[in-house]
């Protein structure tokens, strides 16, 4: 795995791997990872929030303060501060940037400098005692928004990252399989090759949708009369699913969908078509077999 996803994967020259190391690492500092838009990959991350709450920002900032200050006489300081600089150790040596589950590890320090920065101006700062009383308001508003977000927009935005259309339509076609009938699968379904046991990360799903056995599976894989790749023909009645377009690009490097030309099993009756979106003319289609 991790020859997959470090960022020495290509072999690059020192001074380029030095690079792309500090600069990922300055990235996990950032207010836009940390507070604006967070990681991209809606796999990781609520869609447009930041790995922290905003209100959390001005705490967060005093209590940096606060811990430089009792830096040399607090031990609990040192600590807070050392686990914060070292949080992204692990995530800056992986190719993708500002990567969320990756450097989840920091979200407990970031929340004990917030309290301490809290603390420190409440104590402190009678003055501010305004502001942060506002700053609380104001959480409650974010924290709102934040599960309003979650529980709607979000789940709508992050379907396909989580290849719900895909999963959608596996439930759907196990529950059209009879007993002594076989799941065809076309490569078309997949957005990158996989070899015939659908890896390296596809299996899964057919394991758990297609409730395999585990000791079935550990001893022979998938069994090929109940799911097998489609590759051409069928020998047995089921069910064959496959998407009706496929991506490609053309001499310019232009990527674009295109009309699936993959000939249909003979015998077979479009049943049901799954969108990956809502509206889209990309879609999922399964096919009975007869």
């Amino acid at each position: 795995r991790i020859s997959e996803i470090s960022v020495w994967k290509d072999a690059p020259p020192i001074n380029e791997l030095m690079s792309r190391i500090f600069s990922r690492y300055i990235e996990y500092f950032s207010p836009e990872f940390l507070f604006i838009s967070g990681d991209a990959e809606p796999r990781h991350n609520a869609c447009n929030v930041g790995g922290l709450y905003v209100f959390m920002l001005p705490f967060v900032v005093a209590g940096i303060f606060y811990a430089i200050k009792e830096f040399r006489r607090n031990p609990y300081c040192r600590f807070i501060l050392l686990a914060i600089l070292s949080y992204p150790v692990a995530a800056i040596f992986t190719m993708d940037r500002m990567h969320g589950t990756r450097s989840l590890n920091g979200i407990p320090f970031w929340c004990v400098i917030s309290v301490l920065g809290f603390c420190f101006i409440w104590r402190n700062k009678a003055k501010l005692r305004p502001f942060v009383i506002a700053v609380l308001c104001f959480s409650v508003i974010e924290i709102s928004y934040y599960f309003v977000n979650y529980f709607e927009s979000y789940a709508l935005k992050a379907r396909s990252s989580f290849f719900a259309p895909f999963v959608e339509t596996l439930e759907t076609s196990f529950a059209e399989l009879g007993k002594d009938d076989t799941l065809y699968v076309s490569n078309s379904v997949f957005p990158h090759p996989v070899d015939k046991e659908f890896k390296p990360a596809w299996y899964i799903y057919f394991l758990f949708l297609g409730n395999i056995h585990p000791a079935i599976y550990q001893k022979a894989g998938i069994p090929e009369e109940y799911i097998q790749p489609y590759e051409g023909k069928t020998s047995r009645p089921g069910i064959f699913i496959r998407m009706n377009s496929v991506i490609k690009a053309d001499d310019k490097g232009n990527v674009m969908a295109v009309v699936n030309s993959e000939p249909l099993p003979p015998n077979s009756k479009l049943i049901h078509k799954i969108p990956l979106t809502a509206g889209s003319d990309r879609f999922f289609e399964i096919y009975r077999v007869y």
